[in-house]
């Protein structure tokens, strides 16, 4: 993964073919220890995306090469557990979209990450009713 900084807490990352996607941004929650947005393009395969029904995700997996045409997220603090979470829209080589919350994802051929970084180190904790960490304000 290589790294420049484009402006006051704001980051470029390239990921090289093969690197996966939520091992990196753990890499890059540890690196700044803040809470970060990402946001991304690129290329990619071997996915898997989940749709939450209710209170549990169904996942499924996409083995074929995709664009990587939507990544948006979060990376947040469970105590000092790092917490990428992240939403992602998919295009397959007849046009067709796929999307849902981003569980693996491997750069294939590369993938342009960009992150901000902000002052504080956001907690998120587990809540009873939705069964989800939820960011703590």
């Amino acid at each position: 993964m290589l790294k420049k900084e484009i402006g006051k807490n704001k980051f470029l990352y390239r990921l090289e073919r093969g690197e996966e996607a939520m091992t990196m941004l753990t890499k890059i929650g540890e690196e700044h220890n803040s809470l970060c947005k990402v946001s991304a393009i690129g290329a990619c395969t071997d996915l898997e995306l989940g749709f939450l029904n209710g209170t549990e995700y169904e996942w499924k997996k996409f083995n074929d090469e995709y664009e990587l045409t939507s990544f948006e997220g979060s990376i947040s603090f469970t105590g000092e557990e790092v917490t990428p979470h992240v939403h992602v829209t998919i295009a397959d080589r007849d046009f067709n979209a796929f999307g849902g919350h981003l569980k693996k994802l491997t750069a294939y051929p590369m993938m342009e990450l960009f992150v901000e970084v902000f002052d504080e180190k956001v907690q998120r904790e587990y809540d009873k009713d939705s069964k989800m960490k939820l960011m703590k304000f």
